[in-house]
Order: structure tokens, then C-alpha cells, then sequence
């Protein structure tokens, strides 16, 4: 369904304003920036009262969307105990010994920010923290052992698989954070996992860009995108990532998906692209 009237972001633009003596020069040039009031399934609800749909999911780290309902409890249950930032509870070691099993032989711990920014480099270390359950569940190949993992991607915390044992102090993540990404390992891993449904829609979007498609994964297609581009989707209400990637998630109706590459091809017809 084509949009009524082009969306603008007039209050967004007013609120980059706010921050532009004090905050980086490079966010005002790197595109269109939209504030985003709330967030839930595929659909971004922004602070000039746009709703778009969402084609970046964080990177793809959102295979089930944003929000998803199987998650409310848990981390619920959670907020009443509190936070506890840096104080171990019982949610830390079960997502841990979850990990372990499909890591075996490593050692596995969390670590913050300043952890992984330390770490010496080693030879063949495999980085999954932009990565990781984003198109599977599996999260290296079969017979290969790298010496150290980085881990996040989907989990939104850092986890570090070494098999030379504890390389840093042990850290322990808010608990809600630990809860939710717990709570999406578990779906991940279970009968209810994302791939499937995401494959669908990916291969959909896929046949009918043709030969405009330059990369596929299993849930996401890289096609060529340029800034004029992505304003253009942006206008028409669909949001997509700067360098190509359009992500999928089992919350995407097909419908939208068919209106995004629509859309797509009529702007890269007309001459945007």
C-alpha cells in the first residue's frame, strides 16, 4: 500500500539540532536521521508520528523483530528484582552453560566493551559480535576450532569462547539484558526458530529484484544503495541500512516485503538509485 503522502521528519531533524554543538559532526551527514519514539514487530513508530517498516533490524540482529511478545514476561520478571549490573544470578550461568553446548571445549565468559577492546589479537580468532544467530543457529562451522570467539549479535551482550581458558576478570551483564537474551537463545534453538519464515521472505524480495540483487544470505539480500535511494524509501515509509543489506523477519507481512521491491524498482527506474 503506497503512502498517502510523502513521510518527513520535520521533529527529528529538529531534535539532531538540539545536540549539534555538542554531539559528533558525522551524524548529520550520514543521512536521513529519524528518531524512533517505539518499536514493535517490524514496524518503527517515530517521533514525527511516522510509522515505517523496518528493512535493517539492527543489522539483521532482530530475526524476530522488535519487541517480541515471548519476551515481555521474562524480562518483567526481571525489572522487579532489579538490574543488578555486576553481581551474578542464576540467569547468567544458564545462558552460559545454554552457549556451552554448542561450544564445546571452550571456556565462555561475559565481558564489557573495554574487555573486548583489550583483547590481544590472535591468530584465526573468529568475530561473531555483529554476526552471531542472525541467519542460524549454528555459529561456527563443523570441525573447526577457532582459538577465541567474539560473540553478540543477536544476543545484544558480549560473550568471549576461549579454549585457552579465562583470558579477563569475570563481569556480569544487567540481568534483564541477560534474561532477553536468554529468552531469544532458547526460541532460536527450539522448534519456533526464526530461519525458516525469514528465508521465505528473503527469497521472495530475491525473485522479484532479479538481477539487481548482488549478495544473498540465508534471511538477507544485498542490493546497490546510495543515500538518494534510501530518502526515496524513507519517503514511501520503508527503512533500510546505508550499505545495501535488507534484512528480514518473521514479523514482515508478505505484503510489505512485495511493496518494498515495488517500490525499489520504480525508484531505481525513474532514476534513483
Amino acid at each position: 500500500m503506497k503512502q498517502d503522502k510523502p513521510a518527513s521528519f520535520p521533529q527529528s531533524a529538529s531534535m539532531l539540532g538540539m545536540v549539534s554543538g555538542f554531539c559528533p559532526a558525522g551524524i548529520a551527514g550520514c543521512g536521513p536521521v529519524v528518531v524512533v519514539k517505539r518499536a514493535k514487530g517490524s514496524r518503527l513508530h517515530t517521533l514525527d508520528g511516522c510509522i515505517l517498516h523496518d528493512f535493517w533490524l539492527d543489522a539483521g540482529r532482530l530475526p524476530f523483530g522488535h519487541a517480541p511478545a515471548f519476551l515481555g514476561q521474562i524480562q518483567k520478571n526481571h525489572v522487579s528484582t532489579g538490574s543488578l549490573a555486576g553481581y551474578p544470578q542464576p540467569v547468567h550461568f544458564r545462558l552460559l552453560a545454554r552457549l556451552a553446548r554448542l561450544l564445546p571445549g571452550y571456556t565462555l565468559q561475559f565481558a564489557d566493551r573495554a574487555d573486548m577492546a583489550g583483547l590481544e589479537p590472535v591468530p584465526h580468532e573468529l568475530d561473531l559480535t555483529r554476526t552471531a544467530f542472525t541467519d542460524s543457529s549454528r555459529l561456527i562451522p563443523e570441525n573447526e576450532h577457532p582459538p577465541r570467539i567474539r560473540i553478540n549479535g543477536a544476543l545484544g551482550l558480549d560473550v568471549i569462547a576461549s579454549l585457552a581458558g579465562m583470558e579477563i576478570g569475570w563481569y556480569w551483564p544487567d540481568a534483564i539484558l541477560t534474561a532477553r537474551a536468554l529468552g531469544l537463545l532458547t526460541r532460536i534453538l527450539g522448534p519456533n526458530a526464526p530461519w525458516a519464515s525469514c528465508a521465505e521472505r528473503a527469497d521472495r524480495f530475491a525473485r522479484s529484484m532479479g538481477t539487481a540483487v548482488r549478495e544473498r544470505r540465508s534471511a538477507s539480500v544485498r542490493i546497490v544503495m546510495d543515500e538518494q535511494l534510501r530518502a526515496g524509501l524513507l519517503a514511501e515509509g520503508l527503512y533500510a541500512g546505508g550499505d545495501g543489506w535488507i534484512y528480514f523477519c518473521t514479523e514482515h507481512d508478505l505484503r510489505t516485503v512485495d511493496r518494498l521491491s515495488r517500490t525499489l524498482l520504480h525508484l531505481k527506474e525513474t532514476g534513483i538509485s
